[in-house]
């Protein structure tokens, strides 16, 4: 599940219980098999011919048929014709950030995008997004108000990713991770540029072969191709795992000795708060807002130096009792981020965001 599509989820998992009152309609572009129906939670399909003109026409459209006082999108774009209020979440801002999505995208999609943005941000009576970091970014790019701007962390869901009996781990991880021989150290993400995954196996191919020899790494989300086109070379210590089922993911987090991202940058980061959240300690970037979720609750390296990565590393994974304190004060610090305080803090930005009578 991408990152957009768990912070929408785990919303909706908690929103019957916080407002039965308000009706909220979810707008799809075709029938899906969802598991929100009921409640104060009803479906609508608006047939899908072009991207644009569901955006742009359709919604608008449907909007106004239905005399809806707000419209909600999570994610940066929105219809700019709505005949109602509108809240936008912007996650991120990396394409403005990294100098790779700049070069990549080229001048005229770049200055498309942060048009766009403005645009997004000028019609949108309040801007959503997750983190202190990400917020300074849309101030810094878009020039949105700062009294437009939301702040609400995202949210994990800790009755499903928690610690879990060892046994019943070592159990389940030999069914469904066999490839996973011993200890192993985790990446739970895609590909993307910003991921900054050839730092990360430069990392540990640079790790002293006694280290390599009794820990893997373990890449889940990663999509095998792209790292062939990166040039990674096949490694029998580097395990690929690019369709781990969501409800594996708690398994997987439990099973290893650390859990690392190695972001260039993040608006949030779910997995570092998940992986806290099962008790796995956490060796994270500096990247964007990761700092900010993770608190003094892990260790920090910076992805511009290899060095620091890999002497820390090497210590983490040493040092047991490190582990162990890291493990202890993620489970601490992971509590602020529950889904329950979500979407509690969701609701109230809608509540304020709809016109009073």
């Amino acid at each position: 599940m991408t990152g957009i599509g768990r912070f929408l989820h785990n919303f909706l998992k908690s929103l019957n219980k916080l407002d039965r009152e308000t009706e909220y309609i979810l707008l799809l572009n075709r029938a899906a098999n969802l598991e929100f129906a009921g409640g104060s939670i009803r479906y609508h399909v608006i047939p899908e011919s072009s991207v644009t003109v569901w955006d742009q026409v359709s919604l608008p459209g449907y909007l106004n048929t239905i005399g809806a006082d707000l419209f909600f999108s999570p994610y940066y774009k929105l219809p700019v014709l709505a005949p109602c209020p509108a809240i936008n979440t912007i996650h991120d801002v990396h394409f403005f950030t990294l100098p790779v999505y700049r070069r990549r995208n080229g001048f005229v999609l770049n200055a498309y995008y942060r048009l766009a943005g403005r645009l997004f941000c000028k019609k949108a009576k309040t801007v959503l997004t997750v983190s202190e970091n990400t917020k300074k970014d849309i101030l810094r790019v878009f020039h949105t108000p700062p009294e437009k701007i939301r702040v609400v962390y995202n949210g994990v869901d800790l009755n499903r990713f928690r610690t879990l009996p060892p046994l019943d781990v070592a159990a389940r991880r030999k069914i469904l991770f066999p490839e996973i021989k011993g200890r192993f150290i985790l990446y739970v993400g895609n590909s993307k540029p910003h991921k900054n995954i050839p730092f990360l196996l430069n990392g540990y191919l640079s790790l002293p072969e006694e280290a390599k020899k009794n820990i893997q790494l373990v890449l889940a989300g990663a999509d095998e191709e792209q790292l062939r086109c990166n040039g990674i070379v096949h490694n029998d210590r580097i395990i690929t795992l690019p369709n781990v089922p969501d409800e594996e993911l708690p398994v997987l987090y439990n099973a290893a000795d650390v859990f690392v991202t190695p972001s260039l940058y993040e608006g949030f980061c779910l997995p570092v708060a998940e992986a806290m959240a099962c008790g796995t300690p956490v060796f994270a970037s500096n990247g964007g807002a990761i700092p900010e979720v993770l608190g003094e609750a892990g260790c920090l390296f910076d992805p511009s130096r290899l060095n620091d990565f890999i002497d820390k590393i090497i210590l983490i994974i040493a040092d047991d009792e490190l582990r162990q304190s890291m493990s202890m004060k993620g489970l601490s610090r992971v509590r602020q981020f529950s889904i329950e305080l979500f979407a509690k803090r969701i609701a109230s930005v809608i509540d304020q965001s709809i016109p009073k009578p």
